[in-house]
C-alpha cells in the first residue's frame, strides 16, 4: 500500500471518527460486556477483563512471563514513574469504537481498583487513541505512533479538539514533505 492510499485510509478514519464523537448517541449497535477476572493477581500474567473474544492483560512493571497473544490486548502498567503511563500495545490494530471505549473503561477501573496517580479522562484517551490510529495510517513515526501511551502529560493536549485538528494538519503536511522528498530523490 503507498503513502496515498495510506492518506486517504487515515483521513476517512479521521471523518469516521469525527461523525461518530459529534454525532448523538441514539441507540448503541451492539453493547459490549466487559468481564473482569476475579482471578487476577497483579504480580501474576493472566487477563485483567475479557470482551467479545478478546482477554485484556494489565502487565505491570512490563513483566510479560508468556508469549502475547496478537488476538488480545495488551496494556503495560508504568503509573509508579513520574509521568504515570498506561501503553495499550499494538492499539493500531483497534479501530472499531466500541472496542476502544471498552478497553478505555477496563483502564479506568483497574485505575479505581489499583489507586495511583495516573489521572486520565476518558474524553481524553479517545482522542489520543484516535490520533495515534491516523498518525500510524499516515506513516507517521510508525514505531512511536503503533502504540497508545496514555500518559498523564497528555492529558491536557488530548482534552481539546482544536489542538488534535492542528496536530493532524500538521502530520499531513509533514507527510506531504516527505513524500515530495522521496519523488524528488527517484528523479535523480
Amino acid at each position: 500500500m503507498n503513502n496515498t492510499q495510506n492518506r486517504k485510509k487515515a483521513l476517512l478514519l479521521l471523518v469516521s471518527y469525527l461523525i461518530i464523537i459529534f454525532t448523538p448517541k441514539r441507540n448503541k449497535n451492539k453493547e459490549i460486556n466487559i468481564t473482569y477476572n476475579p482471578e487476577y493477581q497483579t504480580e501474576k500474567t493472566v487477563p485483567y477483563a475479557s470482551y467479545s473474544d478478546k482477554s485484556v492483560y494489565i502487565i505491570r512493571d512490563n513483566q510479560l512471563t508468556h508469549e502475547m497473544n496478537p488476538h488480545d490486548v495488551y496494556v503495560f502498567d508504568s503509573r509508579n514513574i513520574d509521568n504515570s503511563t498506561m501503553l495499550v500495545w499494538d492499539s493500531y490494530k483497534i479501530k472499531n469504537k466500541q472496542e476502544i471505549e471498552a478497553i478505555l473503561n477496563i483502564l479506568l477501573n483497574y485505575e479505581q481498583e489499583y489507586p495511583s496517580i495516573w489521572n486520565r479522562t476518558f474524553t481524553s484517551m479517545e482522542k489520543e487513541w484516535l490520533i495515534h490510529n491516523i498518525c500510524y495510517f499516515l506513516n507517521y513515526e510508525q514505531n512511536r505512533t503503533k502504540h497508545v501511551d496514555l500518559d498523564n502529560a497528555d492529558e491536557e493536549d488530548f482534552a481539546n479538539i482544536v489542538n488534535i485538528l492542528s496536530r493532524l494538519k500538521e502530520i499531513i503536511d509533514i507527510g506531504d514533505d516527505n513524500q515530495e522528498l522521496k519523488t524528488h530523490t527517484l528523479k535523480k
